[in-house]
């Protein structure tokens, strides 16, 4: 089953390392904007997903939906 968590932002994080989706399900990143704006789909896929993505200018939020474990490290 999918679940949906929202991951909030504190400082000036400009790039996410993101891991997850080790069940081939959906699996999806989606950022916000201090105004609550959609910004950006950083990741969507059904595969196995390892990778890194720029957070576009001004992200307070991330939504991520996902089924089983995923990992994000913000730099």
């Amino acid at each position: 089953r999918s679940s949906d968590l929202d991951l909030w932002i504190e400082g000036d994080a400009s790039i996410a390392t993101i891991t997850g989706n080790s069940s081939q399900r959906h699996f999806s990143v989606k950022s916000y904007n201090g105004n609550g704006n959609y910004s950006d789909l950083l990741v969507n896929t059904t595969d196995r997903y390892s990778g890194k993505v720029l957070l576009p200018k001004h992200t307070l939020l991330l939504q991520i939906s996902a089924v089983g474990s995923w990992s994000i490290e913000l730099q």
